[in-house]
């Protein structure tokens, strides 16, 4: 679950009671997906091994997993280099990036699975890290994150699921896949008990989900969410095999 000091009310950040506080020049290993919550990111990327690498960041899926050596102060930045104060005192072509977006990630030495979420930038990084664990966010599985400044739950066929303001929880429906659910949210704003949001879901056994969570119209009780769904990516191709010509009589 993700704790309320890691998801705030309208500020997206991580803290040092999750991940710890690393030395800047700390490197670190990760595999790392990104989407963003907001509008696609075209005009940025990551210096992962001494090498800046663009990124297409969407927000309908994750992004491709990237394989990441370095700083522990994870850093989106722009595409675009601009001089550096020295080089404008000193008439150089030293040139920098500008990091819009970061956060600092686990320095326990292990190669973390991570997903981040990218907000709006902010000074404290604007951006979510989650544990993208195999073992509990597995396939037909889905993770809800409330972004309500209130308590939710979200009833399924395998039971009520209550989910605190600004956290998260992860779970299956308990539905067989190919067969449709009855998926219906409630909100506990200003402490009454409302329905929030129902609709019917297939399960699909071959797709794990994200759902976004957020307040509609305040004093309403009503919510509205965005899905991702996230597929396995498809099996390569086997390549191509030469067959040796027929030998003539």
């Amino acid at each position: 679950m993700i704790s309320k000091q890691v998801l705030g009310p309208f500020l997206l950040a991580t803290t040092a009671l999750l991940y710890g506080q690393g030395k800047p020049d700390d490197y670190i290993e990760a595999k790392i997906r990104i989407v963003s919550l907001e509008q696609p990111i075209l005009d940025h990327g990551i210096v992962s091994r001494g090498k800046f690498t663009p990124l297409v960041i969407a927000t309908s899926s994750l992004s491709r997993e990237i394989d990441y050596r370095g700083p522990a102060k994870f850093e989106l930045i722009t595409t675009a280099a601009e001089p550096t104060d020295e080089a404008k005192t000193k008439g150089k072509e030293t040139s920098a990036r500008k990091a819009t977006w970061w956060i600092k990630l686990p320095t326990d030495k292990t190669i973390h699975r991570l997903i981040l979420l990218v907000g709006q930038p902010a000074e404290s990084g604007g951006m979510i890290a989650m544990e993208d664990d195999a073992k509990t966010f597995t396939l037909g599985s889905n993770r809800y994150l409330n972004f309500c400044p209130y308590p939710i739950s979200v009833k399924l066929p395998v039971g009520v699921l209550p989910i605190p303001s600004q956290a998260s929880k992860t779970t299956k429906p308990g539905a067989k896949s190919g067969v449709y659910y009855d998926l219906v949210i409630k909100s506990h704003e200003n402490g009454e008990d409302r329905m929030a949001y129902s609709t019917r879901i297939l399960q699909n056994d071959g797709v794990r989900k994200l759902y976004f969570i957020y307040p509609a119209q305040p004093d309403t009780g009503r919510v509205r969410f965005k899905v991702i769904d996230d597929r396995p990516p498809p099996k390569e191709l086997p390549g191509k095999k030469e067959v040796p010509e027929p030998k003539g009589k």
